[in-house]
């Protein structure tokens, strides 16, 4: 069973959610595809999935959820997804520095 950390991916009513939050008895939770939206949820009404949580990563004057290969960017002081051009110095960044961890984390390994 997984366990339930911030930036953990759970299920609730069958959907797909970001944990950004745990006071011990709600969780709020976003679901990134369908925009801004947080629950606040009882937890034994969410299910934590077996992968990986999304990265925290320190940029500038805050934290931010990061899962690099989809480029999802969360912040945690507006539990928003940050929806950045490519381009954007923040956007590739905080990208970059997700990456590292996530490298060190999951070393690469030549097949």
């Amino acid at each position: 069973m997984a366990t339930l950390v911030l930036g953990s991916v759970v299920t609730y009513k069958n959907d797909c959610y970001v944990a950004l939050g745990y006071d011990g008895n709600l969780v709020t939770i976003i679901a990134p595809h369908r925009g801004q939206r947080k629950l606040r949820v009882k937890r034994g009404n969410v299910t934590a999935v077996d992968a990986s949580p999304l990265i925290q990563v320190f940029h500038a004057t805050g934290d931010y959820l990061v899962r690099p290969r989809s480029e999802l960017i969360i912040s945690l002081t507006t539990n928003r997804v940050m929806y950045w051009p490519h381009d954007n110095v923040n956007h590739r960044e905080i990208l970059r520095k997700a990456s590292e961890i996530d490298n060190s984390i999951r070393p690469f390994v030549k097949a």
